[in-house]
């Protein structure tokens, strides 16, 4: 239902419609299926709109009913969009501790390994030290699992600091 109601000009309408409904696994599904359809419908008509005000949209309703998974989503269409730019512009509008529980989720929740280097630079942005640990882990971890080689020599070559290299190449079985 929340999907047929989605309309730029009905944003208001289905943002109460998710908030009235009875839990939030329900306003969680309903969330990620809007969110899908819009994308879906900007992939097939540039003039729909664009990822970031999806984005924003979505980032008004509470932590837990957004997710990583959602995140992805995002994220992901900018990239096939090759609008990294546009990712980047969002992002650095983001307030620092809502940007670290963005980039944290998404790097904990993307699947897709199309490019990792920009996962990676995605994740050296969480200014929380712990939660950029993780991320970067996560995502080399995942890297790695994918294409060894390719994981390995972008931890070489990058600005990483040794202590980091080392802890990151730790990651990787040994041939």
């Amino acid at each position: 239902v929340a999907t047929s109601l989605w309309s730029w000009d009905k944003r208001s309408d289905v943002e109460d419609f998710i908030t009235r409904l009875p839990n939030k696994e329900q306003q969680e599904h309903a969330l990620r299926e809007v969110v899908g359809n819009a994308l879906a419908t900007m992939e097939k008509d540039k003039s729909a709109g664009r990822q970031d005000s999806v984005a924003d949209w979505m980032l008004k309703f509470p932590a837990g009913i957004w997710n990583g998974q959602m995140i992805a989503l995002l994220v992901n269409s900018w990239k096939s969009d090759h609008q990294i730019s546009r990712l980047n512009e969002w992002v650095n509008g983001l307030d620092p501790a809502l940007r670290d529980n963005v980039l944290a989720a998404y790097c904990a929740e993307n699947n897709y390994l199309d490019d990792r280097p920009t996962d990676l630079a995605l994740a050296m942005r969480i200014s929380d030290p712990r939660k950029r640990d993780e991320a970067v882990q996560t995502v080399v971890r995942d890297w790695i699992k994918y294409d060894r080689d390719d994981a390995i020599t972008w931890i070489q070559n990058s600005q990483l600091s040794s202590a980091q290299k080392s802890q990151l190449l730790g990651l990787a079985p040994k041939k």
